[in-house]
C-alpha cells in the first residue's frame, strides 16, 4: 500500500516546477528587458545632457561674438553669429541645418549615437529652443535665465520575453534643458593677475596678486577674497618676483571664509591670513576674469552727442551750476575764421569755491561754445552719457569743491601729459574737503579708457562721437586729433589731501529706471577700465587665451611693443592704475582687467569703503590703512552655460 501511494504521487514535482519555471523565465525576460531599456536610457540620457550643453556653449560663443548684450538677445534664425530659436517647440534634428547653434546640439546627440530616423527608425532627437526660461525647469524664470535649449532623445526598444505579455515594443525618453544663466559672484576682492602678468611700479611685480608697501594695515572683505596667481617665495624674472600675497609684519587680511589661492600659490606671513588660504589646482572658472563672455559696455548712445567747449579746460563758479550730458572738450584759442575754439586736448578742471557747485544733469546746459548741429540733444532722458575728452580733475585750487553726479554714463577720454606720471590722470579728485555726491536711483557708471591708436578700433562707440566731434571743427580749420595729440590712458585717482573730503558715488542699477537695454548686463558696475589699456591681450568677449608660463619663457598673453603703442597704454608710466583715498562711500562694481592695479591709500586707521567689489590685477596697500569691505550690494553678474535639468 504504502509503494502504490508513492506510486500515485510521483510526477508532481515535474508539474510544480514547470509552474515555477514559467514564472522565474517571466521575471528573467522582465528582468532582461528591464535591464536592456535601462541601458539605452543611459545612452539617451548621455546624449541629450551632450547635446543641450554643446547648444548653450556655442550660443554663449555667438551670443559673445555679436557683442549684444544678454538683456537684449534676440532669435535671428542661423546665422554664423545669431542665436538659433525655434519658439519653443520641439523640432527634429533632421529638419536643423547648419549653421546654428542647435545644429552642433544634433551633432552632438549624433556622435553619442542618436539621429533623427537612426536605430533603424527607432530612434527621435528634437530640439527646442527660446528666449526666457525654459517651461520645463522649476524654480526658473526670466531674471536668472536668457536663452535655454532642451533636447529630447527617444529609441523605441523591442521586447523580448516580456512579448509574451503583449508588449512586442518599449519606448524609452530622456530630456535635458540647458540655458544662458545669470548668477552673482559676491566676493569683494578679486585679484585677477596670472603669474607673468607684471605691473610697472617702481619696482616692477609679476605675479603679485596683494602686497602691502608697509608694516600694518589690512583688508577686511565680507564677501571672500579670491587670488588668481600661483607664485611662491621662488623669484623667477619676468613671471614670479614673490609671494603671491606679499606683506610685512603686523598686517592682517580677513574673510569669512579661507582667501583662495589659484594652484600652489602662497603668501607671506600665512598666519595674518584669516581663517586661513585653501589654495584650489588649476585654472578653474573661479580664478578668471568674472566678466568673461561680455563686450565691454558700450557707449549708450547711438548717435553723435552735442558737442560743448570749455575756455581753458576750467569750470570755476561761485554760484550753482547744472551742466548737461555734452561732448565736454578744452580749448584756450580760438580760430581766425568763425571764431570757433581749437581744441586743446587738456583736462577738463571744476573748481568751485564759497557757495559754488556743480551739477550734472540731463536738463543742464553748456557754460563755454556749443556746436550742437546735426547732433542728438539728451535733454530729458533718464540716463544720459557725458564725455570728457582728455579727462577732469575735480579740486584744483579750492578745497571745498562741490559736484554731484545725476543718473548717467561718464566717459573719460584719455589724457594730455608729457613725460610725468603725475601729468597722465584721466580722473582726478582732490583737495581736503572736496565733496563728491550722487543722486538717482539708476546710479552712475564711470569708464575710463583712451582715443583709437593708428591701426586699431575704439572703445565701442567712442569712434562715432570722436569723429563728430572733429568733423564739426574740420570745415573751420580747427584741430581735433586724437592720433596726434599724445592721449593715453591715465590714472584714475581719488585721493583728497584730508579725510575731511568725502567721496559717494552709487554703481548702475538697473532696476532705477531709465537705464537702456545696452548696458542691462552691466548692473552693479560704477568703475570700468578699458581693456585695451593694459599690456595683457583680450578677445572681444573678454576672455583670454594664455599659453602657459615657463622658466625662461614667455607668454602669448602678452603684447608686443607695437600693439601697446596702437592700444594707447603708455610703456614707462604708472598706468593703468586707480588710487583710492580718502572718506569713500563707494557702492559697486570697480573693474579692471589684468595687468592693472588699484591702490588703497588712506589717509586714516581705517577706510570703511562701502560695498565696493574690487576686480583688479592686484591690489595694494600703501598706507598703514584698515580697509573694509562690506558685502557689495550688486555685485558682478556672470553668464554662463549650464544645464539646468
Amino acid at each position: 500500500m504504502m509503494y502504490e501511494r508513492s506510486r500515485r504521487q510521483g510526477g508532481q514535482a515535474i508539474v510544480l516546477f514547470t509552474v515555477a519555471l514559467m514564472a522565474m523565465m517571466g521575471m528573467l525576460g522582465l528582468a532582461v528587458d528591464l535591464g536592456w531599456s535601462f541601458f539605452v536610457e543611459k545612452q539617451a540620457q548621455a546624449a541629450a545632457d551632450g547635446a543641450a550643453m554643446a547648444a548653450v556653449k556655442e550660443g554663449l560663443r555667438r551670443a559673445s561674438a555679436t557683442s549684444t548684450p544678454f538683456n537684449s538677445l534676440t532669435c535671428n534664425g542661423g546665422g554664423v553669429n545669431q542665436l538659433y530659436c525655434t519658439n519653443g517647440n520641439p523640432t527634429p534634428c533632421s529638419s536643423i541645418s547648419s549653421p546654428s547653434n542647435l545644429y552642433a546640439a544634433c551633432k552632438y546627440a549624433e556622435a553619442n549615437g542618436f539621429t533623427s530616423g537612426g536605430s533603424s527608425g527607432r530612434q527621435t532627437v528634437t530640439v527646442a529652443a527660446n528666449l526666457g526660461a525654459p517651461p520645463t525647469g522649476e524654480g526658473l524664470s526670466a531674471n536668472n535665465v536668457k536663452y535655454w535649449v532642451t533636447v529630447r532623445a527617444t529609441q523605441t526598444v523591442p521586447q523580448l520575453f516580456s512579448a509574451v505579455l503583449g508588449n512586442s515594443q518599449g519606448l524609452v525618453a530622456s530630456r535635458a534643458s540647458g540655458a544662458l544663466v545669470a548668477a552673482t559672484a559676491p566676493v569683494s576682492l578679486y585679484a585677477l593677475n596670472r603669474e607673468g602678468d607684471c605691473v610697472d611700479r617702481d619696482p616692477v611685480d609679476c605675479g603679485i596678486n596683494i602686497k602691502f608697501e608697509q608694516n600694518g594695515g589690512g583688508f577686511n572683505a565680507a564677501g571672500g577674497i579670491v587670488l588668481g596667481s600661483n607664485c611662491t617665495s621662488v623669484v623667477i624674472a619676468n613671471q614670479c618676483t614673490g609671494y603671491t600675497g606679499r606683506g610685512g609684519t603686523n598686517t592682517s587680511v580677513t574673510a569669512p571664509t579661507p582667501i583662495v589661492i589659484r594652484g600652489g600659490g602662497t603668501v607671506q606671513n600665512p598666519s595674518t591670513y584669516h581663517p586661513g588660504t585653501v589654495s584650489t589646482g588649476g585654472g578653474g572658472g573661479l580664478f578668471y576674469d568674472p566678466t568673461r563672455g561680455l563686450p565691454q559696455p558700450p557707449i549708450a548712445a547711438g548717435a553723435p552727442i552735442p558737442t560743448c567747449g570749455i575756455q581753458n579746460g576750467t569750470i570755476s563758479t561761485s554760484s550753482a551750476l547744472v551742466l548737461g550730458p555734452f561732448n565736454y572738450y578744452a580749448y584756450s584759442t580760438t580760430n581766425s575764421q568763425q571764431n570757433k575754439p581749437n581744441a586743446s586736448g587738456a583736462e577738463i578742471k571744476i573748481d568751485t569755491s564759497g557757495n559754488g557747485s556743480v551739477t550734472f544733469a540731463t536738463n543742464g546746459t553748456c557754460p563755454g561754445i556749443l556746436s550742437s548741429t546735426g547732433a542728438t540733444s539728451q535733454v530729458g532722458n533718464a540716463f544720459p552719457v557725458y564725455l570728457f575728452h582728455g579727462g577732469m580733475n575735480i579740486g584744483g585750487s579750492s578745497s571745498s569743491t562741490r559736484v554731484t553726479f545725476g543718473p548717467g554714463q561718464y566717459v573719460f577720454d584719455g589724457n594730455y601729459h608729457t613725460s610725468s606720471d603725475e601729468n597722465a590722470k584721466s580722473f582726478v579728485v582732490n583737495g581736503s574737503s572736496t565733496q563728491i555726491t550722487t543722486s538717482g536711483a539708476a546710479g552712475q557708471m564711470f569708464i575710463f579708457t583712451a582715443p583709437t591708436g593708428s591701426n586699431n578700433t575704439g572703445y565701442p562707440g567712442l569712434d562715432a562721437q570722436v569723429n563728430y566731434l572733429s568733423s564739426q571743427t574740420a570745415t573751420t580749420g580747427v584741430r581735433f586729433d586724437t592720433t596726434t595729440a599724445g592721449w593715453y590712458q591715465g590714472k584714475h585717482q581719488i585721493q583728497p589731501s584730508s579725510m575731511n573730503a568725502s567721496t559717494t558715488l552709487n554703481g548702475l542699477n538697473t532696476s532705477g529706471g531709465g537705464v537702456p537695454d545696452s548696458l542691462q548686463p552691466y548692473n552693479g558696475v560704477l568703475f570700468w577700465q578699458d581693456r585695451r589699456n593694459t599690456k595683457i591681450k583680450y578677445t572681444s568677449d573678454g576672455t583670454y587665451n594664455c599659453a602657459p608660463y615657463v622658466t625662461g619663457g614667455s607668454s602669448t598673453c602678452v603684447k608686443t611693443t607695437s600693439e601697446i603703442a596702437a592700444d594707447r597704454v603708455t610703456p614707462g608710466l604708472q598706468s593703468p592704475e586707480m588710487e583710492l583715498g580718502g572718506t569713500l562711500h563707494l557702492n559697486g562694481v570697480s573693474y579692471q582687467p589684468r595687468g592693472a592695479w588699484v591702490e588703497f591709500q588712506g589717509p586714516g586707521a581705517t577706510m570703511n569703503v562701502g560695498g565696493l567689489q574690487v576686480l583688479s590685477g592686484t591690489i595694494y596697500s600703501e598706507a598703514t590703512t584698515m580697509v573694509n569691505l562690506s558685502l557689495p550690494t550688486n555685485p558682478i553678474t556672470q553668464i554662463s552655460a549650464s544645464l539646468v535639468e
